[in-house]
């Protein structure tokens, strides 16, 4: 049986390891709005348009302010658990590791 995380909870109990996901319960507390902070500062709104599933990852496209698209890409398992699906309205958060400026 493998350790458990947050991310193999679901996992471990498809898999027929309820005791694994139970021994983490008491704490595994999900935030609640207002408890959740961010550390990127480029946020804004968007309509989830598309999403392309894989077998382990998930593209999904959105739709947001200016006319424009955007895609991410996160695990199915992720997916599932925020349950997205299109139509849905998402908040968009920004994190850029590196952020390129080019004057030609």
């Amino acid at each position: 049986m493998r350790p458990c995380t947050l991310t193999t909870i679901c996992r471990n109990r498809r898999a027929g390891f309820p005791e694994a996901c139970q021994s983490l319960v008491p704490f595994v507390q999900k935030p609640r709005r207002d408890d959740v902070k961010y550390g990127a500062r480029n946020q804004l709104q968007g309509k989830v348009v598309e999403i392309k599933k894989g077998g382990v990852m998930s593209q999904i496209k959105l739709q947001i302010p200016a006319k424009s698209m955007m895609s991410s890409v996160i695990t199915v398992d992720s997916l599932e658990e925020l349950g997205i699906k299109e139509g849905d309205t998402v908040k968009v958060v920004v994190k850029a590791v590196n952020v390129l400026l080019v004057k030609e």
